[in-house]
């Protein structure tokens, strides 16, 4: 704990979260989500938490949940693999909802309110990003290479690893086809990452041919043919985009030079093609900020006052303008300190030195 760098280089999001589920001293989560944010539906969820005995130097906490979310990040594991099996529940609520109801949390399930009367204080986690999200590997690429180059590149990403998944989310899915389709994943992640360290044309055609063949060989098995030969039709314009993006990134030595467009990060802007990249006009982020004074109010109703309340930015690596950041700051603790701290007298920023704290 002394050592702040060297904690923040193996912590993570799901490694702030998963822990305490996993110990038991967080039982039940919810995500207030905005709109923007896709990776998991709205709904309730069990989530299976456990170790698999593979590896004694594995720490990772595994899930035994099928949500696409879980698959596509490498941590799905089947149950049954599972050892010293937790199980937290899932709460994930769209911000509007909490707007819409009559009181906030309504619209999630009986469960989040029974919680709420069983009088345990919360941990509360706001994450800034809620309000404002920055792409870095989308304006870096765009800057250097072009808008179009960029589209064409998150694009080819997008569409090959949905050819991945493709045929295992048209049948019913079992533990170990999605365990297989993980590992097919990585193995099609591996040969898109070596495509940008191919330095002649020969070399690309290699390379998609590997590619292809990876992708195509997901429809396998009891699988028909001609949906093999389906994913290699979808795969033509995909490889040729990324072609197209490979010459232009080659051509362009100065412009990767000015704007660190290393293979590492080409690979890396690919593989994040999905990252949300926006900013809330000042009318929906003060929506989403009566979303949070609803939640605390509803909090304050219950008398379950948060423990503790951290907060999350992302202005340091690029994700969120830090102007943009101060500012949401500045608003968030505002609510917090009119809501929730006990002696409203107190001048904002010393509610945020006393009661928060700012991760």
């Amino acid at each position: 704990m002394q050592d702040l760098r060297a904690i923040d280089e193996f912590t993570s999001i799901s490694s702030f979260i998963l822990p305490f589920c996993y110990t038991k001293w967080i039982s039940d989560v919810v995500w207030v989500k905005p709109p923007h944010a896709v990776q998991i539906p709205s709904g309730c969820y069990s989530i299976p938490l456990g170790h698999i005995k593979q590896d004694a130097g594995d720490t990772t906490v595994y899930i035994g949940s099928q949500l696409e979310y879980f698959v596509r990040e490498n941590l799905y594991r089947p149950p049954e693999d599972l050892l010293d099996v937790r199980v937290c529940r899932l709460h994930v609520v769209d911000i509007t909802m909490v707007l819409r109801s009559g009181r906030p949390l309504d619209c999630t399930c009986n469960i989040v309110e029974r919680r709420l009367q069983s009088r345990h204080r919360p941990l509360l986690d706001i994450c800034l990003d809620t309000f404002s999200a920055n792409n870095p590997f989308k304006v870096k690429v765009a800057s250097g290479l072009g808008s179009a180059c960029y589209d064409k590149l998150a694009s080819s990403y997008s569409a090959t690893l949905k050819a991945v998944a493709r045929r295992s989310c048209e049948h019913a899915i079992s533990s170990c086809c999605l365990v297989c389709r993980q590992q097919r994943q990585l193995l099609v992640l591996r040969h898109l990452q070596s495509l940008w360290t191919c330095d002649s044309t020969p070399a690309l055609e290699a390379n998609m041919a590997s590619l292809v063949s990876a992708v195509t060989a997901t429809s396998s098995g009891a699988d028909l043919e001609e949906d093999r030969h389906d994913t290699a039709c979808a795969m033509e314009e995909t490889t040729s985009n990324l072609r197209d993006v490979w010459r232009l990134w080659m051509s362009s030595k100065a412009a990767v030079a000015s704007q660190s467009l290393s293979p590492w990060f080409m690979h890396l802007a690919g593989q994040m093609h999905d990252l949300p990249h926006f900013s809330a006009p000042t009318e929906e982020r003060n929506r989403w900020l009566a979303a949070l004074r609803r939640l605390c109010e509803c909090m304050l109703a219950y008398e379950t006052r948060p423990s503790v309340c951290t907060i999350a930015s992302s202005q340091d690596d690029g994700y969120t303008s830090p102007v943009i950041v101060e500012e949401t700051l500045a608003e968030v603790l505002k609510v917090l300190h009119e809501v929730l701290h006990p002696c409203r007298q107190v001048a904002a920023e010393d509610a945020a030195r006393m009661t928060f704290s700012k991760t």
